[in-house]
Order: C-alpha cells, then sequence, then structure tokens
C-alpha cells in the first residue's frame, strides 16, 4: 500500500487488480480522484457491483467525492466508505461522517446503513477489514453470472503495443472467452490470437468478474470504445453465424452504451467565441477520454474542441494538419516528438501540470481585464502653474491618494482628463 501524491501513475484508471482475501477474489477499479476524471468514473459505474468511496479523513468531502456519491446513488449502487489518512494528526473521522451524512451517505456510525471502515493506505492498516465488509456486502447482493455460452463483457481500456496491435482491456460480465474464439466488436470479429491477464501473463480461459487483455488488430480502433459491450462465440460459428445473431447482439449491446457517459456533459451556447482546437497523443485511450471531456468547454468566451488523437504515437502527417488548422498538441504520458513543429505543444504526464498549461496558453486568446477600483477622491481648490505644467491644490475629501495610482479629472460627471501624475506633496512638506 502507498500513498501517492502528485506522481504520474494517478492519471489513468486502472484494473485487473484481483486481490484474493480468505478464498474470494475482488476485482478491482481503480478511478483517481481529480475532478478532471469524471467520465472515468462514470464508466466505472457500469462495472461496478459495489463501490468502495475512498474518502480522505484529513480533508473532508470534496467535490470530486459528491460527484461520485450522486452517480452511486443515481446507479443504486451499494457503498462501503473507508476513511484513508487516518494515521495524520488531522484526521477527523467525526467531521467526516457529518460531511458524508449531508450528502447523503448515512454510515452506520450516525445511525445509518452503510458500513465505513478507518483505514490507512500507507501502513496498510485495517485493509483486511475492509475487504471482509466488501465481501458482507456483496454476499447480501446475491451476485450471479452467466459461466458458459457466448461471453458478454464491457471495453475498459485500449493500448496500444510497440507492433501497432490493440490490446483490449475486457472486464467479463458473463460467459467465457478462450483463444481461438471469435471477437465481435460493433459489426466486425476478428480471431482471438492471444489472452492474456493485464500482468501480461497468458490465458487458457476467461470467466465471469475476470479482467482479460485481448489482441487486436489496429482497426478495432473505430470499433471499440471504453464502455462499449462486446461479444465472443465459438470459433465454429462462423461470421456468417455471428452475423444471423446481430439482432440478439444489438439487443445485449442497448444495456451498455457510451451515450451513458455523455449524459452528464453540460454544454452552453456562446457567441463571439474564441475557438481552440487540440490533437490528443496519450498512453491509452482512456486517457484521451478523459482529456477530452477535460476539454469539453463550451462558453460565451471559448469553445475547445478535439479534432483528432492516437495512442501512444502521432505521425508527421498529423503535425502538418496540426500546424495548418492552428491546432494545439497534447502529448500526455508518452514519448517526445520526434518532428519539429510550429504548433503549441503541451507535454506533461500529471494532469495538474497539464490543466495549468493550457490555461496559460487560454490566457493569452483575451486582452487583459482591467478593474478600475475608486480608492480615493477630493475636490480641486486651486490650481497653479502655467500651460506647461499645472499644479493642482486638492483637499482630500475621503479615502486615500497614491502617486502610482491613475487620477481621474471631472466635472458634472465628464472626465476632463486621466492619467498619472508626476509628483505628489502634502501642502506643509
Amino acid at each position: 500500500y502507498q500513498r501517492r501524491v502528485r506522481e504520474a501513475v494517478v492519471s489513468t484508471q486502472s484494473t485487473g487488480h484481483t486481490i484474493p482475501e480468505n478464498q474470494f477474489k475482488f476485482t478491482v477499479v481503480d478511478t483517481p480522484g481529480h475532478a478532471a476524471f469524471s467520465r472515468m468514473r462514470v464508466n466505472g459505474t457500469v462495472l461496478t457491483d459495489v463501490a468502495i468511496l475512498v474518502v480522505d479523513a484529513a480533508e473532508g468531502v470534496k467535490q470530486q467525492t459528491v460527484e461520485c456519491i450522486k452517480l452511486l446513488q443515481d446507479n443504486e449502487i451499494p457503498i462501503v466508505v473507508a476513511l484513508n489518512k487516518t494515521d495524520l494528526p488531522k484526521a477527523n473521522i467525526d467531521n467526516c461522517v457529518e460531511m458524508l451524512f449531508e450528502q447523503g451517505v448515512e454510515t452506520e456510525s450516525a445511525g445509518g446503513a452503510i458500513p465505513a471502515v478507518a483505514i490507512s493506505a500507507l501502513k496498510g492498516t485495517n485493509i483486511s477489514q475492509l475487504m471482509n465488509t466488501v465481501k458482507s456486502v456483496s454476499d447480501g447482493l446475491d451476485l450471479t453470472s452467466r459461466d458458459d455460452g457466448f461471453m458478454e463483457g464491457v471495453v475498459f481500456d485500449i493500448q496500444t503495443n510497440a507492433r501497432k496491435q490493440m490490446l483490449i482491456t475486457v472486464v467479463i460480465q458473463n460467459g467465457s472467452i478462450k483463444k481461438g474464439d471469435m471477437f465481435v466488436s460493433g459489426d466486425q470479429t476478428t480471431k482471438v490470437k492471444d489472452l492474456m491477464s493485464t500482468d501480461g501473463t497468458k490465458l487458457s480461459v476467461g470467466t465471469p468478474g475476470m479482467p482479460v487483455v485481448v489482441l487486436g488488430p489496429q482497426r478495432y480502433s473505430n470499433n471499440c470504445n471504453v464502455g462499449s459491450t462486446v461479444f465472443s462465440v465459438s470459433a465454429a460459428r462462423t461470421e456468417k453465424t455471428v452475423a444471423k445473431n446481430k439482432t440478439l447482439i444489438t439487443k445485449l449491446k442497448a444495456r451498455l452504451t457510451d451515450d451513458y457517459a455523455t449524459t452528464y456533459a453540460n454544454k452552453r451556447l456562446g457567441v463571439n467565441q474564441k475557438k481552440v482546437s487540440y490533437f490528443i497523443c496519450a498512453d491509452s485511450r482512456s486517457t484521451i477520454d478523459t482529456l477530452k471531456q477535460m476539454l469539453d468547454v463550451d462558453n460565451d468566451e471559448v469553445k475547445l474542441s478535439v479534432f483528432s488523437s492516437s495512442v501512444k504515437s502521432i505521425s508527421e502527417a498529423d503535425l502538418r494538419i496540426a500546424e495548418s488548422i492552428d491546432a494545439q498538441i497534447i502529448l500526455f504520458n508518452v514519448e517526445p516528438l520526434q518532428h519539429n513543429t510550429t504548433a503549441i505543444v503541451h507535454y506533461h504526464d500529471i494532469i495538474y501540470d497539464l490543466a495549468e498549461s493550457i490555461d496559460n496558453a487560454l490566457q493569452g486568446l483575451f486582452p487583459p481585464v482591467i478593474i478600475r477600483q475608486k480608492i480615493g477622491q477630493g475636490l480641486v481648490a486651486e490650481i497653479h502653474g502655467d500651460k506647461k505644467k499645472r499644479v493642482a491644490g486638492v483637499n482630500r475629501i475621503k479615502g486615500q491618494f497614491s502617486q502610482g495610482c491613475k487620477f481621474e479629472l471631472r466635472r458634472y460627471g465628464i472626465t476632463l482628463w486621466d492619467g498619472f501624475i508626476s509628483t505628489m506633496r502634502f501642502k506643509n512638506e
């Protein structure tokens, strides 16, 4: 167990952590807590039987925690609260329980039915108790799945290996998959040439609850999306047979669609906008989806859009296109560019730094905002000097005068002059 604060590894979700605990295996879908990753958390709810809501005992309930709670409540997913970092001096469990109660999460200590376990991920305190609590909650749900027949699963992540092959991570919900089966995505099929666990170990078969990695061709990048449903059928069934079952596949696929995630997007119309396009190159498809959500900005001042994206590599042709349309390039957790470019490039592996970099670049699109604040007022009592140099004797009425500030000379509400004065002194000086 390790506490990570600003490491690059917090940028993407991960799955495949099958934890054996008292002869009971847990497949953990781990999504980051940063506010930018709400799309990942939406996708995670599709796969979740029991949710472990991790709350920082020192900081309490944050905005993204509230978002997670709403997602879990809307989808009626059972919750187990993990109050983390209880080893810190600033930890305040009672305050966390109260804040959770205000959000409708009524823990057992507050008179509700939701279990909460105080843990320390850094020291491993009460982790076994947390796992046992999750097991107890899941036992009461009577979770079942179909072990035989065609596999039905949900795409969790997509990456590309060095040979430009797609590594499709699938969490199996029903049925089984093995090497040699036909893998069905949308209206395309391909033979499963290799089946692996998420740590790279080759598998003979994948069963319900298991996260597996299926080796697929590059063309599947247009048919597989994170959150979409995929299937496998026996190799004895030809593609013609699969086509005959297209109606069944369509019905099953309708259960889980990417449209579910898009219902949580907020889009507003604006006029006279500044428009900025981006090309994203990131380490995985789920990261790209998250960055697209982060760039989903459409308001009165600016509209951000992603015109293209790729996993792990960006071609010289893509660079030239980006330059031709004045698009900015985002490289996230990938190798630096191998070609020179005149486009603005954001190269980062930490989401916080990327967000700051994009924000700084956007600031240059707008003129500075000048805020005029009245700090003092006076009345001109007398004027000395000639046309070249005037000296005004002023009686201060309220506020203060400062030589570094801008002055306005008004008469009957009309500004006759504004600017900076050369010198200022009190009458007795």
